[in-house]
C-alpha cells in the first residue's frame, strides 16, 4: 500500500495517505457479473464517451445476492 503523505500546503489532501485500506481487495470484491447485454436507452456511451453494456436487472441481483447491504 502506498503510504506517501503529501506535504504540499496548496493541496486539500496535504498530511493525509494518498491511498488507504487493504492492499488487495478482500471478500466479498470483486465482485463479478455475468449475463446477456441487453437494448438500453443509447445514453451511456455517449454521455461518458466510451462503449458500455446494459445487462438486466436480474444478473445484477444475482451478483449481489450474498452481499450484506444496509
Amino acid at each position: 500500500m502506498d503510504t506517501t503523505v503529501s506535504t504540499d500546503p496548496n493541496n486539500i489532501t496535504s498530511g493525509r495517505p494518498l491511498l488507504v485500506g487493504p492492499s488487495q481487495p478482500e471478500s466479498p470484491y470483486p465482485i463479478f457479473v455475468s449475463g446477456n447485454v441487453v437494448q438500453g436507452f443509447g445514453r451511456g456511451g455517449k454521455q461518458l464517451g466510451i462503449p458500455t453494456a446494459n445487462l438486466p436487472e436480474s444478473a445484477v441481483a444475482a451478483a449481489l445476492q450474498n452481499i450484506p447491504i444496509g
